[in-house]
């Protein structure tokens, strides 16, 4: 910008801006000194490119409590969230949502509810929160087969009781999968949920074009995309 302009950017919930130079400097990087994937070969720039990779999933992995072997990197938290809802829902399941949730969550759940004929419940919004109360009950009488839900909402920014939600669905025998697209980087994400999924531009203050989705040990998803480096079957 010209020297007599300034900007106050305030909208870092929706991508933050400007990123770090450390951020930049690792970017420019890559783009001028290595240019290579972390599987693609065994030569020094690839095991260098690897080991950053590697890094980068036991420090994401570390924040949720899990291993970095339990992180996957995706595009972006619309393809973690496409990946968990179709790995997880069988036809005839019942889910259990939320009014807050962003429409990476409400699209694909609409359209697997054709697709496989799943019944969606929707927890509503109470004094723009959501109601323990209410999700126990949900939970209880409905034993649906996932939990979905937003750490924090992308239009209020109101902070949910993830623990304690995540904890309701334990008892109840319901799988999780939180959104913390908007907490990753920003509060902490170690909750308790099966599986979490997010965006590394926002509070993580990666590049956009790259998210995560991170599962509990033990829980192994199948595969919902083929492909890839290599030539084994």
């Amino acid at each position: 910008l010209p020297e007599h302009r300034a900007v106050i950017y305030l909208d870092h919930a929706a991508t933050s801006f400007p990123k770090p130079p450390s951020v930049v400097a690792a970017i420019q990087r890559w783009y001028l000194e290595l240019g290579v994937s972390a599987e693609r070969g065994d030569g020094s720039r690839c095991s260098e490119v690897r080991r950053e990779v590697d890094a980068a999933r036991t420090a994401l992995g570390a924040l949720a409590g899990v291993r970095g072997d339990r992180v996957a990197f995706t595009s972006g938290a619309t393809e973690s969230l496409n990946l968990a809802l179709r790995a997880v829902l069988r036809d005839g399941d019942v889910v259990l949502t939320t009014a807050f949730e962003h429409s990476s969550v409400v699209r694909p759940l609409q359209a697997l509810q054709r697709q496989r004929h799943l019944r969606l419940e929707i927890l509503p919004a109470t004094s723009g929160t959501l109601s323990l109360a209410a999700a126990r009950d949900a939970l209880q009488n409905l034993r649906p087969r996932l939990f979905v839900f937003t750490h924090a909402s992308n239009v209020t920014g109101a902070l949910f009781d993830a623990p304690a939600l995540c904890e309701l669905a334990r008892q109840a025998g319901t799988m999780t999968l939180l959104d913390v697209s908007q907490t990753a980087g920003l509060t902490a994400i170690d909750v308790g949920a099966d599986l979490l999924a997010g965006s590394a531009h926002k509070a993580l203050h990666g590049p956009q074009g790259l998210g995560f989705l991170i599962a509990r040990p033990g829980l192994d998803l199948p595969p919902q995309k083929q492909g890839g480096t290599g030539s084994s079957a």
